[in-house]
């Protein structure tokens, strides 16, 4: 059973990651790492820095920079041997914790704060809480939702990203062309309701991996980690056109398709059960209580027909 919905690494990453750190570089620009030690480990960031020089911490000066050795740092990788990214690759193998940018860095110092502001986030109510953007199941949903003038300001210091996607191939993306001068002057990365819901509901397939981890481990598919993120993700969006958005109700309902079949919703005898969770007149455990022996004796023989399938 994976810790992480994160594939190891393929054989065509090392090579695709050396071609992205050759590309050309405008001056003023310089080639990091981000580690997530939150995912590393504490010791990771020991073993780093008898390789390279210099690591910075990258949520000094935020509220978050109590982390220390257990959030996210900055690794130089200007110039560095192949060894050292093999040995940077390595560490992070099947873990959503490395990702590379090219920053504009003033000297040796990198201009880390439009960066650290992706962890410092507001939502649309007022509360402000950290964004793990370093967790690489993280990042492309923030990068995604960024609005223009997020997007703007984080492409003054950023040019490119690149991370390591969940397939354990190699995958990036470029922001320089959206460095149009607006940007934001807050330290903040303030969500409106869309930005934060779509970020909350990108996490859903992990959260629920993580939760049937402890209670129900013996139901989760023997597939590649990046299959049963897709999976699991496919099953959320089914239960979510069914009015069913809370982990609880999500969690059950993943729990019922991985021990029946992943088409047990559409048994003609549960359309009252999708009527009343779509209307909210009932959630979803509790109209799963009302269910008959007729109904759960139909979902049972789904099981049975898919073992016979599979034998």
């Amino acid at each position: 059973m994976p810790t992480y919905l994160q594939d190891p690494h393929q054989p065509e990453l090392a090579p695709a990651l050396c071609a992205w750190l050759a590309a050309p570089r405008p001056p003023g620009f310089q080639l990091w790492a981000i580690a997530d030690l939150s995912i590393l480990g504490a010791t990771a960031l020991r073993k780093i820095e008898r390789s390279a020089s210099p690591t910075v911490a990258l949520l000094d000066g935020t509220p978050y920079a109590a982390y220390e050795e257990i959030g996210p740092c900055l690794i130089s990788v200007q110039g560095v041997s192949e060894q050292f990214l093999e040995r940077l690759l390595t560490m992070a193998n099947a873990l959503p914790a490395l990702s590379f940018v090219e920053l504009k860095t003033d000297g040796t110092m990198p201009r880390r704060e439009e960066l650290a502001k992706l962890a410092c986030v507001e939502t649309p109510d007022g509360l402000q809480l950290y964004c793990r953007f370093t967790d690489t199941r993280v990042l492309p949903g923030v990068l995604r939702v960024l609005g223009h003038n997020q997007r703007s300001g984080l492409a003054q210091t950023v040019r490119r990203w690149a991370w390591i996607g969940r397939d354990g191939h190699l995958e990036t993306q470029y922001l320089a062309d959206a460095a149009t001068g607006g940007g934001e002057t807050r330290t903040l990365l303030t969500l409106n309701d869309d930005q934060f819901t779509a970020l909350m509901q990108a996490a859903e397939p992990d959260i629920l991996f993580g939760q049937l981890s402890e209670i129900s481990p013996e139901i989760t598919p023997a597939q590649a980690p990046s299959t049963i993120h897709a999976r699991l993700a496919s099953l959320v969006e089914v239960a979510r056109q069914y009015g069913i958005t809370d982990t609880p109700d999500q969690l059950q309902f993943v729990t019922i398709a991985w021990s029946t079949s992943e088409k047990f919703h559409e048994l003609a005898s549960l359309a009252e059960t999708w009527s009343t969770t779509r209307s909210g007149k009932l959630r979803f455990r509790d109209a799963v209580m009302r269910w008959t022996d007729d109904q759960w004796n139909e979902l049972e023989a789904m099981n049975s027909r898919l073992v016979s399938a599979l034998y």
